[in-house]
C-alpha cells in the first residue's frame, strides 16, 4: 500500500528543507507532493514531487473544485481545506491506497514502524494531528469534510469565511468522525516540542520527555530521544516524528553537510558530526540565560501578532457579512 501526502505551501520554504527532504528520501512507501510558489532549486528524493503554483491559482483551482465561492486570502487559511484534499486533489491520488497532509516544521523518523498501512487499513483515518494525518484514499472518505455536525460548523461556512476554524484538527474532522462513530487510528508516537519552553521538551501527554539532558538526534531516518535517567544512564527513544513548531532557529545544515548520516536538533537548531554514545552531546540541550530570554521575547512577539491577525480576520469576517 502506498500513501501520498499533499502540501501547500506559500512563501519561502524554511531553511531546513533539504533535510527536511532527506528525511522523505528514507521513508520509501510513502510519497510526497509538494505544491508552491517558491523556486528555490532543491535536490529532490524520488519520492518527492514539487509543483509550482500561486494562491491565486490554487483558490481558482479550489473553488471550481468545490464549485462554490471561497474565502482563501491567506496562506494559513489553507490549513481549513485540508480534509478535503482528497475530494479538491483527486487527480493525483489515483494510485494510491492513503492520501494525507502534514506539515514542514519537521523532520521524520521511520514512518512505517508506527504507521504499517497493511496492518491499519481497515481504518479510515489514521493519526489525528493536522501535522500529519492520513486518509483512506475512497470516495465515500473522502467527502467525511462535508458531513454535518452540530458540534461543529459546516464546511460551507468554514470555506467561506477567512476566520480560521481549526478544521483539520480537533475543533472540525476529528469532532465529525465521533459524531458517525467513525473509528479512526491514533497513537502518541510523536515527539511535539513545546515552543513555550527554549529547551525542548515534548508536550505529548502520553509521551513525556522533560529530562534535564535530553536531545534529540535524526540517525538514518530514524529520529530518537536520548537522555539521562535517574540512574545516569544513557536511554534512546524513538520516535515517529519530531514536531518544532513556531521555532526561529539560529544553526542551520544543507543535507550535503551532515556527517555519518545524522544530526542532532536542539534549540539552536541543527547540529552534526556527533558521538551518540558520548555524553558530552547533553551539552547541547540547555540553553544559556540569554537564549532563554530572546525565546521569551519572541513568543510574546509571537502570540500579539496572531491575536492581532485572528482579531483582523474576524473583524473584516463580520463586516462582509454584514453587507
Amino acid at each position: 500500500m502506498r500513501a501520498l501526502f499533499i502540501i501547500v505551501y506559500f512563501g519561502k520554504l524554511p531553511q531546513w528543507f533539504s533535510l527536511y527532504l532527506l528525511s522523505c528520501s528514507y521513508n520509501k512507501d510513502f510519497d510526497w507532493l509538494i505544491l508552491t510558489d517558491d523556486h528555490t532549486a532543491y535536490i529532490t528524493p524520488e519520492n518527492v514531487k514539487i509543483e509550482r503554483t500561486t494562491l491565486s491559482r490554487i483558490k481558482k483551482f479550489i473553488t471550481n473544485r468545490l464549485k462554490m465561492r471561497i474565502s482563501l486570502d491567506s496562506p494559513y487559511k489553507l490549513c481549513d481545506y485540508r480534509p478535503a484534499y482528497g475530494y479538491i486533489f483527486q487527480e493525483y491520488l489515483k494510485d494510491y491506497d492513503y492520501w494525507g497532509y502534514t506539515d514542514l516544521d519537521l523532520i521524520y523518523g521511520n514512518l512505517k514502524n508506527f504507521i504499517d498501512l497493511n496492518q491499519l487499513n481497515h481504518y479510515s483515518k489514521i493519526q489525528s494531528r493536522g501535522h500529519l494525518t492520513l486518509f483512506k484514499n475512497s470516495d465515500e472518505v473522502n467527502r467525511y469534510f462535508m458531513l454535518r455536525a452540530a458540534e461543529t460548523v459546516s464546511y460551507k461556512e468554514v470555506f467561506s469565511t477567512n476566520r480560521y476554524f481549526d478544521f483539520d484538527e480537533m475543533d472540525g474532522i476529528n469532532v465529525i468522525l465521533s459524531k458517525y462513530h467513525i473509528p479512526y487510528y491514533h497513537v502518541d508516537s510523536i515527539a511535539d516540542i513545546s515552543p513555550d519552553r527554549t529547551a525542548f521538551n515534548t508536550i505529548t501527554l502520553n509521551v513525556k520527555m522533560d529530562y534535564l539532558n535530553q536531545v534529540f538526534v535524526w540517525d538514518n531516518g530514524k529520529i530518537f530521544g536520548i537522555f539521562l535517567n535517574q540512574n545516569n544512564q544513557m536511554c534512546k527513544q524513538e520516535f515517529e516524528y519530531i514536531h518544532f513548531q513556531k521555532r526561529k532557529f539560529t544553526r542551520f545544515l544543507d543535507r550535503k553537510e551532515v556527517v555519518d548520516h545524522r544530526f542532532l536538533i536542539n534549540h539552536q537548531g541543527f547540529i552534526t558530526n556527533i558521538d551518540l554514545k558520548e555524553k558530552g552531546i547533553f551539552n547541547y540541550s540547555i540553553p544559556t540565560v540569554p537564549e532563554r530570554v530572546l525565546h521569551q521575547q519572541k513568543r510574546i512577539f509571537q502570540r500579539l501578532s496572531r491575536k492581532s491577525k485572528v482579531l483582523t480576520t474576524n473583524l473584516i469576517s463580520k463586516i462582509s457579512g454584514n453587507q
